[in-house]
């Protein structure tokens, strides 16, 4: 008997070794490829060109979205992601905001990429909890008992309603139980390989997600430069035309100018006054819509700062 115990702890301890280095590969298997996500980046060089935005900017920040491979290893702990920095929330309220600083917020506080990285922990614990199917059972139990009977045979000595003759009795157990399924036909194999591949799935859904948003939120503060610029050059434009139309308006006092040629000059400033207007709706849409993506409370667009190219 202790030799038959002897061979089958040795079976288990040969099996978990080699699940052991199987995991230490699969560790090094669990950081995410960041080439797929960099060739998106590279396919979409055309969308950074359209707006004349440099790349590399973009690219690094975007970068920092990732699970770091190297401090993934052996390791599966929620604090190994490295977007769970500390972010100030001052940051909120600031003078000025570049680019930079409102993704890499973003890619720390977005709803929608934290749900995902809990879809990446939830997918590790089941990883976790189906490997567990590859070790014995090991259960202990004790028990402890106590009984006492009185007998119903005929006797003078009673006490009350209890008959003085009777039995006790005390039982103590104690068990130690080791359960081990031999032949599991394989389903326990699948039901890791299953859990590895939901891992990998899990990853790749924030890795799009990441750059989703990455794009959403470069598209619209490229959008809310546009119109920051317009509403620079036309504030500037309806400047010259109200001082052109007060010496206009001087000279057709006179009678040098034709008051016609005044009227145009009005029409020319109302049109001007009307598209500032419209840009800064525009423009205020644009904000808010950055607001919504990156969850600040940015009041007014001229505290966008330009990109550095």
């Amino acid at each position: 008997m202790r030799l038959l115990m002897c061979v089958f702890l040795f079976a288990v301890f040969v099996f978990s070794k080699e699940e052991i280095k199987k995991d230490k590969l699969f560790n090094s298997y669990l950081g995410i490829d960041n080439l797929y996500v960099n060739k998106e980046i590279s396919n979409n060089k055309n969308i950074l060109n359209k707006t004349d935005i440099n790349t590399t900017i973009y690219d690094f920040n975007y970068k920092n979205s990732f699970i770091l491979n190297n401090k993934f290893i052996n390791n599966t702990k929620f604090d190994k992601f490295i977007d769970d920095n500390k972010y100030s929330s001052s940051n909120k309220f600031k003078s000025s905001y570049s680019f930079n600083e409102l993704l890499n917020y973003t890619l720390i506080n977005s709803p929608t990429l934290n749900l995902a990285k809990q879809d990446i922990m939830s997918a590790i614990n089941e990883y976790d909890y189906s490997k567990a199917s590859y070790y014995p059972e090991i259960g202990i139990s004790a028990n402890s008992e106590y009984s006492k009977r009185f007998n119903d045979g005929y006797s003078s000595l009673y006490v009350g309603k209890d008959n003085l003759v009777s039995n006790t009795s005390y039982s103590n157990s104690v068990s130690f139980v080791i359960n081990y399924d031999l032949y599991t036909f394989k389903k326990d194999s699948f039901k890791v390989k299953a859990a590895k591949e939901n891992i990998d799935a899990s990853k790749y859904k924030k890795c799009m997600s990441n750059y989703e948003v990455s794009l959403k939120l470069l598209d619209n503060y490229y959008e809310a430069l546009r119109y920051k610029n317009q509403i620079r050059y036309y504030e500037i434009l309806k400047l010259i035309y109200q001082k052109l139309y007060t010496y206009q308006k001087r000279l057709s006092s006179v009678g040098e100018i034709d008051k016609l040629v005044l009227g145009e000059s009005a029409i020319v400033l109302a049109d001007t006054d009307y598209e500032l207007s419209s840009i800064r709706l525009n423009a205020n849409n644009s904000l808010n819509t950055i607001n919504q993506i990156v969850g600040s409370k940015i009041d007014d667009i001229s505290k966008l700062e330009d990109f550095n190219v």
